[in-house]
């Protein structure tokens, strides 16, 4: 440290000559150190620093020491309780022990018992540690552990060298046991040189058992963090049972560039199929869908999707066409949506879809309905900007069907353009508003999308209010909101209303709580549109305990019996008890006096069982019951819908419409699920394999009793 002066030159003065050494001990009740210095001759005996007892050393030569140490630049201790912690400027880790050493002449630390040494993100662990500084290399023996943020290491005994500067880590272990990327490397040996680990005598598991149920096994097992793993003369085996050898293997980690997902079956529309689906990751944004099956019944099916997605950008492009043998119909579908930030905090989305009489679509390894789909073209565009103070979004749509009568595709619903701005809430003194408007030319000759417009006609619509909460005593609370409309079509004379809605809510009484709305509007010079008012209740007799009504009143009916002004009345009990929950709920006819439709439910932990009733089935219930529990390592989810007469005192099986039933069983490093389901237009059946480590990768067979399909699925 240049003209620092070496406070050890005076001590070695003082003391017989040899290697001196520094051995730190325990924290005392005062908060400082005792620290002992042992004069170790050559020609003695040399004691085991871990069994070196501490010295007794007077409070003055201790306050000496004391200052003497702390006049040492490059070593400084820090005590971790009830063990020490060794921590130095120039060293590239903490170190944590019962006893410590340090010598000076060779610059090693030494510690043993609960050794814990850390840096940065790394952990070791250890029974005895030594560390020499001049090498930047820790020797590591006995219940050896070593832990990183993705990697875990059990060895005997391990030579360990730290990383410094571009010089990577590396490292030497003996009996190793590696865990990374959900996999268990064991070796008789191992070697270690950055991302790349060797393992010697060694096998590929993962399985967590010491002998695992199945297992890779080769001389030479080659590993690079999230890139590869490779063998040579790998035998599989399991449970002890060599199954297979390959003189050669190698498997990519991480995210595959390709994957492939099959589906192979017999159904009695499609006939014999094999359905593929092969992706490819050109790079982390971009990949491609290359779709190729084939049907004995339809012909061969061929498809491609493109697809592209960045934090700014999203793009994806689909094409799918099958000529089909028995219909001798040509299916084509064609799909593109676009989304992308633009400058100034602007967003564009289009979307771009061609359908004739296909059955597929992306939804592509699932179950399709039966139902052909009309042929049409369907377009959409926007461009969009959302801020604190407003949204602005400007748009188009259209959609043309194909029309045999013309023998070409024609338009039936088109908006060109829509315009919507809307203001949102500003908040003044006393009140707050808020305001919208809205534009499009709108042509519809589809009865199913709504009013019929033959032409293309302009229509404006707007919409104004002031809002605000008023607390006008502690237990009263008044929430008007007051609103002008504004509505024009084509060359009609325009429309305009006034609204509000004025809400006032009691609770004198804590348990319960009125609610009253006022909901007026009305056309100026007309009689209102709207003029009634709802009633709600809240009542909470006790902790767990909940009661609700709801009703609304319709002035517009004073001329028509009390009765008949109100609309159906709302009940609702909740209530819960201990681990369990229950709901009642009913709809009551005023008029009719007579309850229209009722449901109830209980649910606990493992089952929940509700009941329903309507007026227009009279003495017939829907009941659904599900259950959920664990046996042991299997978990079973069952659940059944019962559609009976109430007043029969037996139920039938046909009487059961729908049933499901789920198994699934841990296997250690398997899992298994199966599921039946029955309902009225579905029977199905599926069983499910896949390793624990990889749940994203299942295989299976799948039954379809109403398509009459068998099929098995590899994804």
């Amino acid at each position: 440290m240049g003209s620092v002066r070496n406070p050890f030159n005076k001590l070695k003065r003082c003391m017989p000559s040899g290697a001196h050494n520094v051995v730190a001990r325990r924290r005392y009740p005062s908060g400082t150190l005792r620290y002992a210095l042992r004069s170790q001759f050559a020609s003695g005996s040399e004691q085991n620093p871990s069994l070196i007892e501490p010295c007794r050393i007077p409070s003055a030569p201790l306050l000496a020491l004391k200052n003497l140490f702390a006049g040492m630049s490059f070593l400084a201790f820090v005590v971790f309780a009830p063990g020490i912690l060794f921590a130095q400027e120039d060293l590239p880790f903490n170190i944590s022990c019962d006893y410590l050493k340090y010598s000076k002449s060779s610059e090693i630390v030494f510690s043993s018992g609960n050794v814990f040494i850390e840096r940065d993100t790394m952990k070791l662990y250890a029974d005895e540690a030594e560390f020499r500084r001049n090498e930047s290399l820790v020797f590591l023996k006995s219940r050896v552990r070593i832990e990183d943020a993705a990697t875990t290491m059990n060895c005997d005994s391990a030579e360990y060298h730290l990383a410094v500067g571009t010089a990577p880590a590396s490292g030497v272990f003996q009996n190793a046991r590696v865990f990374r990327d959900n996999m268990y490397f064991v070796g008789h040996d191992a070697e270690q040189l950055g991302d790349t680990y060797i393992f010697n005598k060694a096998y590929l598991t993962t399985c967590d058992d010491d002998e695992p149920h199945y297992k890779m096994a080769s001389p030479r097992i080659v590993f690079v963090e999230k890139k590869s793993v490779t063998m040579k003369h790998a035998v599989f085996s399991v449970r002890g049972v060599p199954v297979f050898y390959t003189p050669y293997y190698r498997q990519r980690l991480g995210e595959r560039r390709w994957t492939l997902a099959v589906r192979a079956g017999r159904s009695s529309r499609s006939g014999t199929f094999v359905k593929t689906r092969l992706r490819y990751n050109w790079s982390d944004n971009f990949r491609t869908y290359l779709l190729n099956d084939y049907f004995s019944r339809l012909g061969y099916g061929k498809g491609l999707e493109l697809d592209y997605k960045s934090p700014s950008t999203q793009s994806n492009l689909y094409v799918y066409g099958i000529n089909e043998k028995d219909a001798g119909a040509s299916n084509r579908t064609f799909r593109q949506s676009h989304w992308q930030q633009l400058p100034a905090g602007f967003l564009w989305q289009s979307y771009v879809e061609v359908q004739d009489y296909s059955l597929f679509n992306n939804n592509y390894l699932r179950d399709e309905s039966l139902v052909l789909k009309p042929t049409y073209i369907r377009s959409r565009a926007s461009v969009s900007k959302s801020v604190s103070a407003y949204y602005l979004r400007l748009s188009g749509y259209r959609n043309e069907a194909w029309k045999d009568s013309l023998n070409r595709f024609d338009a039936d619903n088109v908006i060109a353009p829509e315009i919507y701005f809307r203001l949102n809430p500003v908040k003044l003194k006393l009140f707050s508003y808020d305001l919208s408007y809205n534009y499009r030319n709108y042509f519809n000759t589809d009865p199913n999308m709504g009013t019929i417009f033959s032409d293309y006609t302009p229509i404006h619509s707007s919409l104004a209010r002031i809002f605000n909460s008023y607390r006008l005593m502690r237990s009263i609370t008044l929430f008007p909101r007051i609103g002008y409309q504004f509505y024009k079509s084509g060359n009609l004379d325009s429309v305009e209303y006034y609204f509000h809605d004025i809400n006032t809510t009691l609770n004198f009484y804590r348990p319960l709580k009125l609610s009253f709305t006022h909901n007026y509007k009305k056309e100026p010079g007309k009689t209102p549109v709207t003029d009634n008012i709802s009633f709600a209740d809240e009542y909470r007799p006790a902790r767990n305990v909940v009661f609700r009504q709801s009703v609304v009143y319709d002035l517009k009916k004073r001329s028509q019996p009390l009765e008949n002004r109100f609309s159906l009345l709302q009940n609702q009990l909740n209530f819960r008890a201990g681990a369990m929950n229950f709901y009642a709920r009913n709809y009551y006819n005023i008029a009719l006096g007579e309850v229209l439709s009722w449901e109830a439910e209980g649910s606990g932990r493992h089952f929940s069982s509700r009941f329903t009733h309507n007026r227009a089935e009279p003495d017939f219930l829907n009941w659904f019951q599900r259950f959920n529990f664990k046996y042991g390592k299997w978990v079973v989810e069952a659940g059944a819908r019962t559609f009976f007469n109430y007043r029969k005192t037996d139920i039938k099986l046909e009487d059961v419409i729908e049933k499901e039933l789920v198994l699934k069983r841990n296997l250690h490093c398997w899992d298994m699920m199966f599921k039946y389901l029955v309902t009225r237009d579905r029977r199905e059946a599926w069983i499910f394999f896949n390793i624990t480590a990889f749940p994203d990768r299942p295989l299976g067979i799948y039954r379809d009793a109403i398509g009459d399909e068998w099929s098995f699925r590899k994804q």
